[in-house]
C-alpha cells in the first residue's frame, strides 16, 4: 500500500479491501478487518510504504489499525505488515517488520 495515496480511513480500508481481495461484504472497518483477517488461513502480508504520509492523515486510527494487526499476529495468524523505501519488488520477505 502507498500510504502517500490514502489520506482517510475509507481509503485505508478501500486499498485492503483491494489489494487483499476481500469480499464485497467487507465492513470497512477495523471490526470487519479483525473478522477478515483472524480466519485468515494462507496468510496475508502488507507491504506498505510511506508510512510518514499515512501515519500523518490517519493520526491515532493508524495506530490502532498496527495494534489491531499486531493482536491478530499474537493470537499466531499468518499476518505481517512489511514497510519498505520504494514501490520497487514489493514483498514481504524485504523490509522492516512493523507488527
Amino acid at each position: 500500500m502507498d500510504g502517500g495515496k490514502i489520506a482517510t480511513k475509507e481509503g485505508l480500508h478501500s486499498a485492503l479491501a483491494e489489494q487483499l481481495a476481500f469480499p464485497a461484504w467487507y465492513g470497512r472497518n477495523l471490526d470487519a478487518l479483525y473478522d477478515l483477517l483472524s480466519v485468515e488461513s494462507e496468510g496475508v502480508c502488507i507491504v506498505l510504504r510511506d508510512r510518514a504520509a499515512l501515519e500523518a492523515a490517519l493520526g491515532g486510527y493508524f495506530r490502532v489499525f498496527l495494534g489491531l494487526l499486531g493482536d491478530i499476529a499474537a493470537e499466531g495468524r499468518a499476518v505481517s505488515v512489511r514497510e519498505e523505501e520504494t514501490s520497487e519488488n514489493p514483498a514481504c520477505a524485504g523490509g522492516q517488520d512493523l507488527v
